[in-house]
């Protein structure tokens, strides 16, 4: 149950909230620079990760990106939105590094292994 005064967050397609998969994704694609990009080194389908990206839109309210035949280019929204998306992942990281003794390989819900890098100039 949740505490008394804890924040409400209204999402897209009955998520509460963006998913950590789909900040993953986000920061993927910005890393990469394009959503094909982002699915090659994540391992998916592009078709899998532009639908994440269109319901974190929908869930956030604003466009992120900027897609064209060459890429992805961040909107403002979108910039406002890869630093809180860092800064989210990077927490969770942290968070499961400080659960997990050395040696061991923490997984996310979404299964996927949080290592974030920022890229150049990020």
């Amino acid at each position: 149950m949740p505490e008394a005064g804890a924040p409400r967050l209204a999402g897209c397609l009955g998520c509460p909230a963006p998913e950590l998969r789909q900040l993953l994704y986000f920061v993927t694609v910005v890393q990469t620079g394009s959503i094909s990009g982002a699915a090659r080194a994540l391992g998916v389908a592009q078709p899998a990760v532009s639908r994440q990206m269109r319901c974190l839109e929908a869930t956030l309210g604003a466009p992120l990106l900027l897609r064209s035949g060459h890429g992805s280019d961040l909107t403002a929204p979108g910039r406002r939105a890869y630093r809180h998306a860092l800064r989210i992942l990077e927490g969770v990281a942290s968070l499961l590094h400080d659960l997990h003794p050395p040696g061991t390989t923490a997984r996310a819900a979404s299964g996927v292994v949080l290592d974030i890098d920022r890229p150049a100039g990020g």
